[in-house]
């Protein structure tokens, strides 16, 4: 007999927590819910199960909603009510329902226990196995409620300051406040900041702040926040207060690591990996402190990030769960057109770091309807264009958006190879997105490539023939154009100074990942110096939202239009985990789940390195020292490649070249 397990319809447990993840942002002292529809859990459901047991017993059906039993073909029976059973086989089958929450029961006897041996049916005559999560395995367990840990933190100085009083916590935190000895006649102000700068503003500056009146202690909500600044209309109101906060984080283990000769760069991974797992919850999320939000964007790099930190199946599974819509969308992913050509993209991205071929099959219908929704909103010509209600992002950056864009149409070209893919994996033709493929990109080459400055230009209809990075880089990294094409962008573009730089680590990323493509890590390496270094010469203990070197301190925090609207610790800038581990280390996988990958290292100007990338199966441990590299791994399959070299890698034996 198994565990017994709180269970519910397969995704509706992601769909419930993005619901409650998307309308609890707040700034400025009101709410801010997500501007985009959100999927709802399916309000009625049938639990059933075929079973047999050997004698007389009985059993109790807990449920998260209202709920009736139904035996063989016995009248019904209530929840919470013992259930009699009689020696021989059965069919239970529950009915649960409910107007708010996640439907979901639990029953744990001696013959009988809810796990995913249930079937989960919502009425459309469709039978999935019941879902459930390992967190959730007694009667007392809510899965209504997030399984985060927490950990006590305190401030490690504490000074009066601007007639209150300043808690520095040394570093970015995500956590609850507890107060103690507050004046209970009193109206305490608390002001959060990421920078001091922050928790000193005043209340149309500071983003994230709340009162506190008519206690004596209060357990506060979680927020994002290095700084506290206390303040009261008199400031003896807070010479009894006791502050400490109650970190909040998902216990996912950090399996990844990387280090080498430089400090600087172990200190960027260091602090990449902290602000990756801050940002790693429910679902990837954007940052800490000012959305919250899941953006499909954002999270197609977390999912690339992830495979080289925590190889965890399950928080991916989760986010593109979340994002991609149950029923026929109406918007694109987040509004934005880019996005939901990322989460497309990230399904096969998905299987292929995990083999995950049923959760794909699972996903199918909804993938097939973003799909559709994406090309039914193309213009004649087959081109990604603004409709009503679309949002054209692809960057923070000066691009050329009138008309179709460049970079939003290489990246449809991208999304039908990909679509290619998934279609071969589920046994479908794959012919009409290869034939769009090949279409749009001879409309691609015609209407946008300039052969005389060996660049795709933003735009073809502003007759402005305007130059960012964003395109060429796409085509570099999707391997758009050939070898000859791909060199002529790199000099003409992306090693080109008088284009406009990238400012976000954002598509930062995807220009490092385009230059290493092109044999250019050393550079790469410099860019990771002079731009997540420079954070950090700045003091900072999270990896920002973006970075520009013309602005200092305080100007460096603001954004949107406001002084500290900036995220000071947001996922897309944890790209030198990838890069380190995809590029340094050399790892990479060549088929689904690792069940061939190849190890190539490169240490451009570092004299050594080591570090560890984790799969499912294992980890890949790489040395790089005096010249030679060595490979210790747990899974089979492996090939190492070294100086023209190339050898087996044994599992569980080292190699060395």
């Amino acid at each position: 007999m198994s565990t017994a397990k709180w269970i519910w319809y397969p995704g509706d447990f992601e769909v419930y927590h993005n619901l409650k993840l998307h309308l609890r942002r707040e700034e400025y002292g009101f709410s801010h819910p997500a501007h985009w529809p959100y999927s709802a859990v399916y309000p009625y459901l049938e639990f059933s199960r075929t079973f047999e047991v050997p004698e007389d017993t009985s059993f109790v059906v807990r449920a998260h909603g209202k709920a009736h039993i139904r035996v063989d073909n016995l009248p019904f029976y209530p929840t919470d009510a013992e259930i009699p059973l009689s020696a021989g086989k059965h069919k239970v089958t529950v009915f649960v329902g409910t107007d708010k929450g996640l439907p979901s029961i639990y029953i744990n006897s001696p013959y009988l226990v809810t796990d995913e041996k249930f079937h989960a049916h919502r009425y459309d005559l469709k039978d999935y196995p019941a879902a459930c999560e390992p967190a959730y395995t007694k009667e007392t367990d809510d899965p209504e409620i997030f399984p985060f840990a927490y950990e006590r933190i305190d401030a490690v100085s504490k000074t009066a300051c601007d007639g209150g009083i300043l808690y520095d916590f040394g570093k970015e935190t995500f956590a609850k406040l507890e107060l103690s000895g507050l004046e209970k006649s009193a109206e305490t102000g608390v002001f959060y900041g990421e920078s001091r700068e922050e928790a000193l503003a005043d209340k149309k500056k500071c983003y994230l702040w709340e009162t506190v009146s008519g206690k004596t202690e209060a357990s506060l909500v979680p927020r994002a926040f290095r700084f506290v600044h206390l303040r009261a209309e008199d400031p003896k109101d807070l010479e009894n207060v006791k502050v400490h906060a109650l970190y909040e984080y998902l216990p996912i283990a950090e399996k990844g690591s990387f280090s080498c000769d430089d400090p600087t760069v172990r200190k960027i991974w260091d602090t990449c990996a902290y602000t990756f797992h801050l940002c790693s919850r429910e679902f990837f999320i954007d940052g800490i402190k000012r959305d919250r939000w899941v953006w499909g964007g954002d999270a197609r790099q977390s999912f690339m990030i992830s495979n080289y930190l925590f190889a965890d199946r399950e928080i991916c599974k989760r986010t593109i769960t979340a994002l991609i819509p149950k029923e026929t969308p109406v918007r694109h992913v987040n509004t934005i057109n880019d996005y939901t050509m990322y989460m497309l993209i990230s399904v096969w991205e998905y299987y292929h770091s995990f083999g995950d071929k049923a959760f794909v099959e699972f996903m199918w219908d909804r993938i097939m309807a973003l799909y559709t929704f994406l090309v039914n909103r193309l213009d004649e010509n087959g081109f990604v264009v603004q409709r009503t209600g679309d949002w054209i992002f692809i960057d923070w950056s000066d691009i050329d958006k009138d008309g179709p864009l460049c970079a939003e149409q290489i990246l449809l070209w991208q999304t039908e190879q990909t679509m290619a893919k998934l279609c071969e994996l589920q046994d479908k033709p794959k012919e009409e997105h290869m034939a769009r493929a090949d279409a749009l990109k001879a409309k691609i080459m015609q209407n946008f490539w300039d052969d005389g400055r060996s660049a795709f230009i933003d735009s073809f209809t502003s007759g402005k023939k305007h130059i960012s990075r964003h395109a060429n880089i796409f085509a570099i990294l999707f391997d758009f154009v050939d070898a000859p094409t791909k060199a002529r962008i790199l000099q003409q573009v992306l090693l080109n100074d008088e284009i406009t730089p990238i400012t976000t680590p954002y598509f930062k990323l995807y220009e490092l990942m385009a230059l290493c493509s092109m044999g250019q890590l050393e550079y790469a390496q410099n860019m990771l110096d002079s731009y997540w270094g420079k954070m950090l010469d700045l003091g900072a203990t999270s990896i920002w939202e973006e970075y520009d070197p013309n602005y200092g301190i305080p100007e460096c925090y603001g954004m949107y239009g406001g002084a500290f609207q900036k995220s000071l610790c947001h996922a897309w800038s944890c790209g030198p985990i990838y890069f380190l581990g995809r590029y340094c280390l050399g790892v990479r996988a060549e088929k689904p789940a690792y069940e061939a990958y190849t190890v190539e290292p490169n240490p451009g100007k570092y004299k050594r390195f080591s570090g560890v990338v984790p799969t499912e199966k294992g980890n890949i441990r790489v040395s790089y020292e005096n010249g030679s590299v060595t490979v210790l791994s747990e899974l089979d399959g492996g090939t190492l490649i070294w100086n023209g070299k190339q050898a087996s890698i044994p599992k569980g034996e080292p190699v060395t070249l």
